[in-house]
């Protein structure tokens, strides 16, 4: 008789410090105090607490934020660089080095709201403006 083979999960890190001091080392690394400052990095410290801690979708959505130009967008409006960010997201062992990274030796495609290279003719532009 044979028993049943118990399945091989996969290694599931857990964080090694609280997303506190996470979000306290992210303040102090910004210069300013105001406000909106702070609230940029808390959004920031909690997609990094939900790329361990949400929900299967939550997860993977809080990865792509981290590997995404919004998080450089987000990181660079408060004076954060957003390879430390990824760094101390990886090195607290709440992202995985390996979840998403960005292709090797290419530069990253912006798909802002902003950056859309559509032709359009020059009516079509004013129209949409009205």
């Amino acid at each position: 008789m044979t028993g049943i083979q118990p399945r091989n999960h996969p290694k599931v890190l857990k964080p090694l410090v609280g997303i506190r001091a996470v979000h306290r080392m992210l303040l102090r690394s910004v210069d300013a105090t105001c406000p909106e400052v702070q609230l940029i990095v808390s959004v920031i410290s909690q997609a990094i607490a939900d790329c361990s801690l949400a929900e299967t979708f939550d997860k993977a959505a809080a990865q792509r934020f981290m590997y995404c130009w919004r998080l450089e967008a987000w990181a660079q409006a408060v004076g954060l660089d957003p390879c430390f960010v990824r760094e101390v997201a990886i090195k607290t062992q709440y992202l995985s080095a390996d979840a998403c990274p960005p292709p090797i030796g290419q530069t990253r495609v912006h798909t802002g709201p902003f950056n859309n290279q559509q032709k359009n003719s020059d009516r079509s532009f004013d129209a949409r403006l009205q």
